[in-house]
């Protein structure tokens, strides 16, 4: 079946989509919660996950579990909590109100930000920042990435630090702390080989700052990635002016080693 095999919703037929909400009506309250909860994990979707997000006792999640399944609402041919089809992760998720879903997504960061901690798992933290994106908690979302901002700017997939740190809202994030998100947006950018990008976004309008007025680490530090960036996306630039500034930063003794390096290698 074409719908089955595609999941257009935009073309399936009034009586599969009926046959649908028959089922999902069919549900207990709790069982329909635990599915549109999976539904919204997805990949991340575990029975234990779930648990947590819905505050549900095991044997009140084992009870569900076992609706959903007779129901045909999960996949049988995998262990992992998988939703047996879109088009039904869909319909069921479609019953959220605005608010409701964004709760749904709240809780779930509270929860994957939960394991992160412990488990130090970068994907896991993505994910967490992509559902405090989705419930539409500005404040909370540039909170929680200002806080992992030295491990996001360090995260193996650039484009994914990239999309959390470029998410956030200036206004709610401390007038101090621009900097340093300016630096790891730099950074990130350099390492995706957006370098023009990186020379003019965020870092538009930056001059490079005097080494007389003994400028701040991260001064410093925003300002290589200016040079950096310059280096390879402006072939007319003054290279002299940039190699005399990295050299000036290369001797500084109250900046770090690494820093010092780094200004070396550029």
């Amino acid at each position: 079946n074409h719908w089955i095999e595609t999941g257009e919703a935009g073309g399936v037929p009034p009586t599969l989509q009926g046959g649908i909400e028959q089922r999902l009506s069919q549900l207990s309250s709790d069982a329909l919660r635990v599915l549109q909860t999976a539904a919204l994990l997805g990949k991340w979707a575990t029975v234990e996950r779930v648990g947590r997000v819905l505050e549900l006792r095991s044997v009140e999640t084992l009870h569900c579990l076992e609706q959903l399944s007779r129901l045909g609402a999960l996949d049988p041919k995998v262990s992992d909590l998988v939703v047996s089809h879109d088009l039904v992760a869909r319909s069921a998720t479609e019953r959220l109100t605005p608010l409701l879903r964004a709760a749904f997504h709240r809780r779930t960061a509270d929860v994957l930000i939960g394991e992160a901690e412990t488990s130090h798992d970068s994907e896991i933290l993505v994910a967490s920042l992509d559902h405090l994106h989705r419930a539409g908690d500005e404040q909370v979302l540039a909170t929680v990435t200002m806080a992992n901002l030295e491990y996001l700017g360090a995260l193996d997939a650039p484009a994914a630090g990239l999309r959390a740190l470029t998410r956030i809202d200036s206004r709610h994030v401390r007038q101090t702390d621009r900097p340093r998100l300016a630096s790891a947006t730099a950074r990130l950018l350099l390492r995706e080989g957006a370098y023009t990008h990186a020379l003019s976004n965020p870092l538009k309008g930056l001059l490079l700052p005097s080494i007389d007025a003994c400028p701040s680490e991260s001064e410093i530090d925003i300002s290589l990635s200016l040079v950096d960036s310059t280096y390879r996306a402006d072939p007319l630039v003054d290279r002299a002016a940039l190699m005399a500034f990295t050299m000036a930063v290369s001797d500084l003794a109250y900046v770090s080693r690494e820093t010092r390096l780094r200004a070396c290698d550029i």
